[in-house]
């Protein structure tokens, strides 16, 4: 006698197919409660879509290039500009300011200001790249460029446009300031350091008269004095270079404050605007997982409407 067991008392999975087959004809036969069962499901579907939590992140990318002059009249680019414009431009100044203008953080702002501030910068990214500033640039070369682009992470649209706006407007102003403050800095030190070098020219072209005339005065010639005289003379072609090159630098630092003065020196365009789609990539990836499960849906509402119509003596 073969000693039968559990497994061999399982009916076979062909018939559960057969099962199926058979509940999706009867839900067939009944399109109205099958139409009413996919209302139902695209309903449930859709609420959850409806009341999901949703997220827009518009972003601003600005291309950043440099004048069409000597790099060396300048002021120099910082080669970490990513992180430049996280520290140095997004300050806990501004930043305070846009969260009271837009009303961000509420609770926070309540509690402290600081925290406020902490949680604006968690939700602003910043990316920078084709960064061709991190490269040495001799006068001869093509000017350098660079794209920056910004955004902000807010439940609300109109908020992450306007605040993403307003985010790269400040990098252009803060950027421009902070570039035409440095040009006035190295003009001011580069004059300070002409004139320094050119008192010391004429201090040297006094001594070398002083000497002449001592030496001048004498019936015999001081051998020692002789000596100083010409090396005192010999001095001047080199310290007159030096004046000159002074004098030449200060010219072009001079002129690249002017420039930085009138907002040219470094150009900012916009190269993508802020823009915040109706449906972002994540809220397209959440409808094409819903239409999935829509889809996936119509066997079960046929399934259950075979169901309920066998449970009611319809086979």
């Amino acid at each position: 006698m073969i000693e039968r067991t559990w497994i061999s008392e399982e009916r076979p999975l062909t018939d559960a197919l057969r099962q199926s087959l058979r509940l999706v004809r009867q839900g067939l036969r009944r399109p109205l409660w099958v139409g009413l069962g996919s209302l139902g499901l695209a309903a449930v579907l859709g609420l959850s879509l409806l009341f999901s939590s949703r997220s827009y992140t518009p972003r601003v990318v600005l291309r950043v290039i440099e004048a069409d002059r000597d790099p060396g009249s300048m002021p120099a680019l910082k080669r970490k500009l990513g992180e430049y414009v996280r520290q140095g431009v997004f300050t806990s100044e501004p930043l305070l300011d846009l969260i009271h203008r837009y009303h961000l953080y509420p609770k926070l702002v309540a509690v402290s200001p600081r925290r406020a501030i902490e949680a604006f910068r968690r939700d602003i990214d910043v990316e920078v790249y084709q960064n061709y500033f991190v490269e040495q640039r001799s006068q001869n070369e093509a000017p350098r460029s660079a794209r920056v682009a910004v955004s902000y992470r807010s439940g609300n649209r109109d908020t992450a446009l306007a605040v993403t706006r307003d985010l790269g407007a400040l990098i252009v102003v803060r950027m421009t300031a902070e570039r035409e403050a440095q040009a006035r800095r190295a003009s001011e030190t580069a004059k300070v350091g002409a004139e320094t070098l050119e008192q010391a020219l004429m201090t040297r072209l006094a001594a070398i008269a002083d000497k002449q005339r001592a030496l001048d005065g004498r019936g015999t010639p001081d051998p020692n004095a002789q000596v100083e005289l010409v090396s005192l003379l010999g001095s001047v072609p080199d310290l007159q270079r030096q004046v000159d090159a002074a004098e030449r630098r200060a010219a072009a630092l001079d002129l690249g404050a002017a420039f930085e003065a009138r907002g040219i020196g470094l150009r900012f365009d916009i190269a993508e605007d802020a823009d915040a789609p109706l449906f972002d990539r994540h809220s397209r990836l959440r409808l094409v997982g819903l239409a999935g499960a829509f889809v996936l849906g119509l066997p079960l509402v046929l399934l259950t409407v075979g169901a309920f119509n066998t449970a009611r003596g319809t086979v």
